[in-house]
């Protein structure tokens, strides 16, 4: 799964695992990835207590590309904000 949530409220157990989730099967290229972040938010955004959260979003550069490429919208960027959630961009190499 290329993304996965983590918490950090728990000072015992910092960055439990909260989520994991991906865009289907080898959908690793970045606007797939910011895009399930965004429908996974949406979602679960009443869930989550307000407090210190990471996306890890794994990716890898899509076959052929030339330009353009993912967006965070302003609804991405406003629930990230409401719940206190940072985005990692995890670059990986899959061969």
């Amino acid at each position: 799964m290329p993304t996965h949530i983590y918490c950090d409220i728990d000072e015992d157990n910092p960055f439990d695992t909260v989520a994991g989730f991906d865009g289907g099967e080898d959908a690793w290229d970045l606007p797939t990835q910011i895009h399930e972040l965004e429908r996974w938010l949406s979602i679960h955004l009443k869930e989550l207590d307000q407090g210190s959260y990471v996306a890890d979003i794994g990716f890898t550069l899509r076959e052929g590309a030339s330009g353009g490429g993912a967006v965070m919208s302003r609804k991405l960027i406003a629930m990230l904000h409401e719940v206190g959630m940072e985005v990692y961009f995890s670059e990986y190499w899959l061969t």
